[in-house]
C-alpha cells in the first residue's frame, strides 16, 4: 500500500500523544526555517565576492570552510605579481594592462580577506548550517536537532503522511 490508509489492527483506542508531540516540533522547526532570513544574507554576501573576485582576478582566493565555493568562484590558485624597479605592479586584464602600487594590491587583498570571511560568517548562520548535521563539523547536540530539519514543505508532509 503506498498511501497509508487505516489501521491493520483495526482501530487504535489511544491517542497518539509521542507523534503528535513530534509532528507538531517538526511543524515549528520548519516554520522558524522558513522564517529565517540568513539564506538571503548568505546570498548577497556571495553575490558582493564574486562580484569583487570577478573585478579582481588577479588577486589570491584564500583558502574556505564553505564546501565547492572555489568552484563556483573560479580558478583560486596563487598568482605571484612581481614589481617592477618604481614598486609598480602591471596587471593585465579583460580590459588591457593597468598598473598598481603594492599597498594598492594589498589593500584589495585585504578586501577580499574580508569579503571571504563575511561570507563564511553568514554561510555559518543559515539554519541548516547551524542546526543540521555536517559532515565537516559533526557537533552532538546536531544528531538531535537534524532529525527534526526538512527542505522544504513538501519534504516535511511527505514525512507526516507515512508517520
Amino acid at each position: 500500500m503506498i498511501i497509508p490508509v487505516g489501521h491493520e489492527m483495526g482501530s487504535v483506542k489511544r491517542i497518539p500523544y509521542v507523534s503528535i508531540a513530534i509532528a507538531l516540533l517538526c511543524l515549528g522547526v520548519q516554520i522558524l526555517h522558513q522564517s529565517s532570513r540568513q539564506d538571503k544574507v548568505f546570498e548577497q554576501k556571495l553575490g558582493a565576492l564574486r562580484h569583487y573576485w570577478a573585478a579582481h582576478p588577479y588577486l589570491n582566493l584564500p583558502q574556505s570552510e564553505i564546501p565547492y565555493l572555489h568552484k563556483v568562484l573560479g580558478d583560486g590558485s596563487p598568482q605571484y605579481l612581481e614589481p617592477d624597479s618604481d614598486g609598480i605592479l602591471t596587471v593585465s586584464g579583460p580590459d588591457g594592462d593597468y598598473f598598481l602600487s603594492v599597498s594598492e594590491l594589498a589593500e584589495e587583498q585585504a578586501q577580499l580577506v574580508d569579503l571571504m570571511t563575511d561570507t563564511e560568517t553568514a554561510f555559518a548562520n543559515i539554519f541548516t548550517q547551524r542546526w543540521g548535521l555536517s559532515v565537516q563539523h559533526p557537533k552532538p547536540l546536531n544528531f538531535l536537532t537534524s532529525l527534526f530539519l526538512h527542505a522544504d514543505w513538501f519534504h516535511l508532509f511527505g514525512n507526516l503522511l507515512f508517520f
